[in-house]
């Protein structure tokens, strides 16, 4: 489960604990809320937009928790 809150950034959780995995946090220079995510169907990617239109891509291969 992921969700895109107040701080921004996107949060991961697990889906069967509630446990969190992740805080994926928005640049720290210039923070943005993020109000659209998307996971990829085919690949571990991971999508988010901002409300100023900025896209952003994740690799969630590199870390365990995604």
């Amino acid at each position: 489960m992921l969700a895109a809150l107040d701080d921004f950034g996107i949060r991961i959780w697990c889906g069967n604990t509630g446990r969190e995995l992740a805080f994926l946090p928005d640049s720290p220079d210039s923070p943005r809320w993020v109000v659209r995510i998307a996971f990829a169907p085919d690949s571990p990617r991971l999508a988010s937009v901002s409300h100023d239109g900025t896209i952003r891509l994740w690799d969630c291969s590199a870390g365990p928790v995604c």
